[in-house]
């Protein structure tokens, strides 16, 4: 029956100010903070009735608790944003308490115009479209665009805390693009590298003359004509163009030279400082030397130039000097102006990978190229195989071209033509009329022993941009043509010295009944000849369809030069119809799917019903 009075003492380095003793039980007024301190000490003594005492340490461990996220600094913002300041607000800052936990995540949750904003996982607050003051996106049209956000604890998606932001846009003066009026002025590019080179060097000259040495007087003077004393390099990859006026073909107006979006425009005023007489008048004479029409100078907004800048499906000569995909390899010189270009197939013609019969190596100029095709077949990266005896065969040489001409009649329409034919043995003088001739000729594998051979092929379209508009698509070419193909069906005699030819009637094997079918007595070749028809559409240029902006899946997507995607449909009467998907996942890297089928009415199995392929593509500037 003692009675024990508890107090706390102090000896040495402990914690009893913080907490208090009443009734034998230990209490604290304060809240403690796992992550600041996880323990505390504290020292009590204990006095019986004869004041005998002990004095203990006692250890009083703090629990840890899953605490929420939370923003550093104001959660509630408001701030005035620019037009043409891009899409990223900033980077929102929070911090996490709990030890270990500094993963947490983000969320858009609300806002009148939460469908205009996105969040990484990074905390990047983002509009989805680039604002214009002049185009108001948000619910009320007044440039105010409001968004609620939370961020949520890494491990218990119950601890969040909420954010805002009121974002009011600013109107920014217009960034102008340089432009000209078309029916006053001409131009050309300059595709003969020896001028390129001097014009070069006469910008190295300009420069020179222009240094810490040169007069001030001079100087002075041209400060006041508002010329430059110095301009940037030219390149050897950029493009360069001369610009006339038509009321004036003796002088060069202008020359702009640049990498097909940012141009660099050397004044009417400033050419006679920069180029010598000679070479104006060398340039001006643009029949002597290689030249292509312009239409640079003309576009009005960076979309239009970037989107002229981007090479056409039937372009032989590619904008970069280096491309490889899964179906063909393009070399050129920015020095010779030529270039060189391997490829496994030819879609534009409507036969892809090893259903083209061959492989192609061709010497590539601005506007054509010329080359022979090898005997051998690839297929890359083809559901199928393709590798059946009875589709067209990979066993003979040829010869083909290609013709590309841009800017048609100075119009921004195109023209373009393929021819191609192949090397085969003739003929031997008898002609088989039925399946049973196989024994009378000594044929005995039937199957093995028909070939299908791409005799000769030819092409001509025209591509101009159809006047419609698009959601989600910022251009859309159409190319109408006509199409020829003429495939020869023939049987082979295969001996010890030598391979017999025979022509023969247009069979083709059905899988079902395991015989021949007859077509077209009397004809051993197949001509097609038909109508071509192609639509390409080009998605917006640096911008990602708004739902997929919107997925964080799709963050990896990284483009500024390029469409997101690219749609073509492809159809030729009476042979068959290609659909390509290309998802370009930065300015350098895409990936495709094209899927393949065989007209219903076209007779013989020369060619596979359908097909698909899947493919990439990479381009660069070395």
């Amino acid at each position: 029956n003692d009675e024990f009075k508890y107090r706390l003492v102090n000896k040495g380095q402990n914690d009893n100010k913080l907490f208090s003793l009443k009734n034998g039980a230990v209490y604290t007024d304060k809240s403690f903070d796992f992550e600041q301190k996880k323990s505390y000490q504290i020292q009590v003594q204990s006095n019986d009735r004869n004041n005998e005492s002990v004095t203990t340490k006692i250890k009083i461990d703090i629990t840890d608790v899953n605490e929420a996220p939370y923003f550093l600094g104001v959660k509630d913002q408001k701030f005035s944003f620019s037009e043409q300041s891009g899409k990223l607000l900033g980077i929102l800052d929070v911090t996490d308490p709990d030890e270990d936990q500094n993963n947490a995540r983000f969320k858009i949750v609300g806002g009148a115009d939460q469908r205009s904003f996105k969040i990484t996982q990074l905390g990047e607050l983002s509009f989805v479209r680039e604002p214009d003051y002049e185009k108001p996106l948000d619910k009320n049209g007044d440039n105010i665009y409001i968004v609620n956000y939370l961020v949520i604890d890494s491990k218990n998606k119950n601890l969040s805390t909420m954010g805002s932001a009121q974002i009011t846009i600013k109107d920014s003066e217009e960034k102008p693009i340089a432009s000209l009026d078309k029916r006053k002025y001409i131009a050309w590019t300059v595709d003969h590298m020896p001028y390129h080179i001097l014009m070069e060097d006469a910008i190295i000259d300009y420069n020179d003359l222009n240094s810490e040495e040169y007069t001030k007087s001079v100087k002075q003077k041209k400060l006041n004509a508002e010329n430059k004393l110095w301009l940037p390099e030219l390149r050897a990859e950029d493009e360069l163009i001369i610009v006339q006026k038509k009321a004036n073909k003796e002088e060069i107006h202008e020359i702009w030279y640049g990498n097909g979006l940012s141009y660099n425009i050397i004044k009417r005023d400033q050419v006679d400082w920069v180029l010598s007489q000679d070479i104006q008048q060398a340039l001006i004479e643009r029949d002597q030397y290689l030249n292509s029409a312009s239409e640079t100078v003309f576009y009005e907004s960076e979309d239009e130039r970037l989107l002229a800048s981007f090479s056409s499906k039937f372009a032989v000569w590619d904008k970069q000097n280096f491309m490889i995909s899964n179906d063909r390899l393009f070399l050129k010189s920015n020095v010779l102006q030529y270039g060189a270009n391997f490829s496994t197939g030819n879609s534009i013609i409507g036969l892809p990978g090893s259903l083209y019969g061959a492989i192609s190596i061709g010497v590539v100029t601005k506007n054509s190229e010329i080359g022979v095709r090898l005997p051998a077949k690839m297929n890359l990266l083809s559901m199928n195989t393709l590798d059946k005896p009875n589709y067209i065969g990979g066993d003979y040489m040829g010869l083909y071209s290609k013709a590309s001409i841009e800017n048609m009649f100075s119009t921004r329409a195109a023209f373009h033509a393929q021819l191609g034919f192949s090397f085969y043995p003739r003929s031997d003088a008898e002609v088989i009329n039925d399946i049973s001739d196989f024994k009378k000729y000594g044929i005995v594998d039937s199957l093995n022993k028909f070939v299908n051979i791409l005799d000769m092929y030819a092409l001509m379209a025209t591509t101009f941009e159809l006047p419609i508009a698009i959601p989600y698509v910022a251009k859309v070419n159409a190319s109408p043509g006509i199409s020829y193909i003429k495939i020869a069906h023939r049987s082979v005699k295969i001996t010890d010295d030598k391979k017999s030819y025979y022509e023969r009637n247009f069979f083709e094997y059905d899988e079902k009944t395991k015989t021949y079918k007859k077509y077209e007595d009397g004809k051993s070749s197949t001509r097609n000849f038909g109508v071509y028809a192609r639509f390409d559409f080009l998605g917006e240029i640096g911008q990602k369809p708004d739902f997929i902006e919107r997925s964080s899946f799709f963050n990896f997507v990284r483009i500024s030069k390029v469409p997101f995607f690219e749609y073509s449909f492809q159809w030729i009467s009476s042979l068959n119809t290609l659909s390509i998907i290309t998802i370009n996942v930065n300015d350098n890297v895409s990936f495709s799917v094209t899927n393949y089928s065989t007209a219903s009415s076209l007779k013989a199995d020369w060619l596979p019903k359908k097909n698909t392929w899947f493919g990439f593509r990479y381009t660069s500037e070395f």
